[in-house]
């Protein structure tokens, strides 16, 4: 589970998936209804630059953190997915999961 921040403030539970395969970070339009986050266009300059494989409406900036850490903050980028009912709350792509794999190593060295 990770906690996002929503547009009013409050913070809002999702499920989150991870998948190493690709480094883009994807969010289902319903949790993004739900946090009450505007949906950016891609313009064709993002498009280029960092290309993604699945199907999106849009982008959206977040502030979340997991569960179980609500003190370590991270910010990003996340696409919009246009299923329309996607199997996923959140999924997390490789450069997320690489940083939650540094940060908890970290957190486990100052111990």
């Amino acid at each position: 589970m990770i906690e996002i921040l929503s547009e009013s403030g409050v913070h809002r539970a999702a499920v989150a998936s991870f998948d190493t395969t690709t480094d883009e970070d994807v969010i289902s339009q319903q949790v993004t209804d739900r946090l009450g986050k505007q949906v950016h266009t891609i313009e064709k300059e993002m498009r280029s630059a960092a290309p993604t494989t699945k199907t999106v409406n849009g982008y959206t900036e977040l502030v979340w953190s997991l569960n179980q850490d609500p003190r370590r903050v991270y910010r990003g980028t996340f696409y919009v997915s246009s299923e329309q009912n996607p199997n996923f709350d959140v999924v997390l792509g490789r450069t997320s999961t690489q940083q939650l794999d540094a940060s908890q190593a970290k957190s486990r060295r100052s111990f």
